[in-house]
């Protein structure tokens, strides 16, 4: 973990970005390599915004 704190501290938004958009194409990458792991498209919708919910509450949280 401390390697993964120091990259936090020194990383900018847009290491972080960058970081988030390989992981979305390291996804769909494996999406094309085993085709038979895709799922119906609201699943993924709905999974999505089960998962957002959380860091959203935080960001509109006063």
């Amino acid at each position: 973990m401390k390697m993964w704190d120091n990259f936090l501290k020194r990383a900018k938004p847009i290491d972080i970005g960058l970081l988030k958009l390989s992981s979305l194409v390291f996804g769909i990458f494996l999406a094309a390599l085993f085709p038979q792991l895709l799922i119906n498209p609201w699943i993924l919708l709905i999974i999505a915004i089960i998962i957002a919910i959380k860091p959203m509450y935080l960001a509109f949280k006063k």
